[in-house]
């Protein structure tokens, strides 16, 4: 778990639980390979983000580094 993460734990149990959601429904994808995991799953934390940036990355998929685009997929839950 990253710092950011251990630091959304510290907050109330409601707040840091719809942090980690709301992490979760951003991914990061590969543009080479497709491959796909979760901002959360990256030692990452997003909440009340916009747009769809693209950041440098290492894919777990194809091993390599480069260019992943982060996007929103929204549980219906």
């Amino acid at each position: 778990m990253s710092l950011a993460q251990r630091l959304v734990r510290m907050l109330p149990h409601r707040w840091a639980d719809a942090i980690e959601r709301e992490s979760r429904e951003w991914k990061v994808s590969c543009v080479r390979c497709g491959g796909e995991r979760s901002v959360w799953d990256t030692g990452g934390v997003l909440y009340r983000a916009s747009g769809e940036p693209r950041i440098l990355i290492r894919c777990t998929g194809c091993g390599t580094t480069g260019v992943g685009r982060v996007h929103r997929v929204r549980s219906d839950a």
